[in-house]
């Protein structure tokens, strides 16, 4: 477990490299030891794909992320949200948005609609991925979804809010 705090210690302080290391170290242990502990496991597979990430090894990050066994653990909508992260920064906007709507209907079934960090976040992406491709009416779509979650019981008409196009270098 030393091996994990100190990972997490590097992921906080945005030391990626020493992160890695650490996680890596601590899944060897955990696979040597024959240790079946899926939770510690799964979170160590996806520590290493965020720390894979944000060191740009996006392909290292997908692959890290084929080891993750949801096992109904409620981190399989951030695997999910993160996949679609790596596509879109990837510029494959196609498979960023299929991941991100896996990630939004994990979380809308699990947390309802009103889960901000979550929900939101994952319809937000699905959006600018929208205005990457030129789908710009689809952007809108989801733009006034978010914006109807957001709002929670507050009646609001986004057409107000939203210009009729959205631009896509303002995205």
């Amino acid at each position: 477990y030393l091996k994990l705090i100190l990972g997490s210690s590097y992921l906080a302080q945005d030391k990626f490299g020493q992160a890695l290391g650490n996680f890596k170290e601590a899944l060897n242990v955990l696979r040597d030891k024959k240790v079946d502990h899926k939770i510690f496991e799964n979170s160590l597979n996806y520590y290493i794909g965020v720390c894979y990430k944000y060191l740009g090894s996006y392909d290292e990050a997908i692959s890290q992320y084929a080891w993750f066994n949801a096992n109904g653990q409620n981190i399989a909508g951030e695997v999910n949200y993160q996949k679609g992260d790596i596509y879109m920064l990837k510029q494959e906007y196609d498979s960023a948005i299929a991941f991100f709507n896996i990630a939004y209907s994990f979380y809308l079934e699990k947390y309802g609609p009103f889960n901000i960090n979550n929900t939101l976040n994952s319809l937000f992406k699905i959006s600018q991925c929208n205005v990457k491709t030129g789908n710009l009416e689809l952007a809108k779509s989801q733009a006034r979804k978010t914006l109807f979650y957001m709002a929670g019981d507050t009646v609001i008409t986004p057409d107000k809010l939203l210009p009729d196009t959205i631009p896509a270098d303002n995205a």
